[in-house]
């Protein structure tokens, strides 16, 4: 029954992320049209946003592993139009900068989740445990 629960929640995090990610995504063209200013940097905000929120869906324990998989996952169709683009000679600065914005958005999301919920690994010792010199 653990096993279930878990796949579960796996599937959720991709769930939670994929539509935080659009609610993102429309927010900042909400915000685009209403202010008149385009932000480059919408795809890595809204995707750093839908990695770590989707990571909060799983275990406490696996959330580092979590952002690297929706973050990997994130990249998969920026790098299908790059190489799309690249292969049929039509490269252009476009399908770069969507991978890179991705890609940043992606090393935002696991540097904070390695910053603002430190594991064990951290240096400090696990809460109950005494630390010894």
């Amino acid at each position: 029954m653990h096993a279930v629960l878990l796949i579960l929640r796996w599937i959720g995090a991709l769930f939670v992320a994929f539509h935080v990610y659009v609610l993102a995504l429309v927010l900042a063209t909400f915000l685009t049209r209403q202010f008149g200013k385009e932000f480059d940097t919408t795809i890595a905000f809204a995707t750093a946003v839908a990695v770590i929120v989707g990571a909060m869906v799983v275990a406490r324990e696996q959330r580092r592993a979590a952002v690297l998989a929706l973050s990997l996952v994130a990249l998969l169709y920026p790098a299908w139009i790059f190489l799309r683009a690249a292969s049929s000679g039509e490269l252009d600065a476009g399908g770069l900068s969507g991978l890179l914005y991705t890609l940043s958005g992606g090393t935002l999301a696991y540097y904070l989740t390695r910053t603002v919920f430190p594991g064990r690994d951290s240096g400090r010792p696990a809460s109950g445990h005494r630390a010894t010199i």
